[in-house]
C-alpha cells in the first residue's frame, strides 16, 4: 500500500463544517435584507413626496400683488400617480406671504404626508 507523505488538503469533515458554518451566517443575513426592502421602499416615497414639495412651494414663491388674504389649491402629480397636493398662501404682513405645502400620499395603506412651508416677500 502506498501511504501519501505530503498530506495537504482539506478532509471531507473539514469541507462540510465550512459549508454548515457559511449557511449558518448567511440564513439570518438574508433575513436581515429582506427585511429592509420595505424600509427602503418608505424611505423612496417620503423623499419623492418631499421633492415634490419643495418643488411646488418653488412655483408658488414668485412676486405677489395684491391677491386675496388667503387662498387654498389642490393639485395632483400627473408624473407621480398616488400623489396629491394643497398649498395654502395666506397673508402674513403687507409685504410678507406664507406658503405652507402639503403633499398626500399612500404607504403600506396608510395616508401619510409630508409638509414644508416658507415665506415669500413682496417685490
Amino acid at each position: 500500500m502506498i501511504y501519501l507523505q505530503n498530506k495537504k488538503g482539506f478532509s471531507l469533515i473539514e469541507v462540510l463544517f465550512a459549508f454548515v458554518m457559511l449557511a449558518l451566517t448567511l440564513i439570518p443575513l438574508t433575513k436581515i435584507l429582506h427585511s429592509n426592502i420595505p424600509v427602503a421602499s418608505q424611505s423612496h416615497r417620503e423623499t419623492v413626496a418631499l421633492y415634490l414639495a419643495q418643488g411646488k412651494l418653488e412655483e408658488f414663491k414668485v412676486p405677489f400683488e395684491d391677491e386675496p388674504p388667503t387662498q387654498v389649491f389642490i393639485t395632483s402629480f400627473d408624473a407621480y400617480p398616488g400623489y396629491s397636493c394643497t398649498v395654502q398662501v395666506e397673508r402674513e404682513s403687507e409685504f410678507l406671504q406664507r406658503i405652507v405645502v402639503t403633499v398626500n400620499y399612500e404607504d403600506t395603506g396608510k395616508e401619510k404626508s409630508v409638509t414644508l412651508s416658507g415665506l415669500n416677500a413682496k417685490k
